[in-house]
């Protein structure tokens, strides 16, 4: 495990997986280094996605600025990825809404509720079947930037105890 990302002290929020055309990784990092911005300690791991990539995901090179909040890791052994999600406290499934999106279902989403933690993300296909918005997932109403960056605060606030909750919860589905 890097030490970046145990040194870490705010959220720790993983997105696993190689970004095609149907995850919004890049609303995601834009919506986190908005917050980051204003003084919120936000963590983005990237596992999948290696450093010489990382600036596809950034508008301009302000990942250069703030690379202790960015740590994309490159592919890593299927084994591993439970271990990532463990460190962190959410994992992010961010897509549009559309029909390719909505006919599966994303086994990020079970990899994750099985490693206890909880899920930012918005519904596609039938997942707010399976969650609970604040219980065991905060549920986006959509996918822009500034709707993620507006429950990114909400998740920077949550208490230890909070987030120790829902990751309990999110074994429970």
């Amino acid at each position: 495990i890097p030490e970046e990302i145990v040194a870490f002290s705010g959220k720790k929020i993983i997105f696993a997986g190689v970004p095609g055309k149907k995850d919004l990784l890049s609303n995601l990092v834009q919506a986190a280094l908005q917050v980051i911005k204003e003084g919120l300690s936000v963590q983005i791991i990237v596992v999948g996605v290696d450093n010489s990539q990382r600036a596809h995901f950034f508008q301009d090179e302000s990942f250069l600025s703030y690379s202790n909040h960015f740590v994309f890791l490159g592919r890593k052994p299927q084994e591993q990825i439970p271990g990532y999600y463990h460190l962190a406290d959410f994992s992010a499934i961010i897509r549009e809404p559309n029909r390719k999106n909505s006919a599966g279902f994303p086994t990020k989403m079970a990899e994750s509720m099985a490693s206890g933690c909880p899920v930012l993300l918005n519904a596609t296909s039938d997942l707010s079947d399976y969650v609970a918005d604040g219980q065991n997932a905060i549920l986006l109403s959509d996918y822009r930037v500034e709707t993620i960056a507006s429950r990114l605060r909400e998740l920077v606030a949550l208490s230890p105890d909070q987030i120790a909750q829902m990751k309990e919860r999110a074994r429970q589905v």
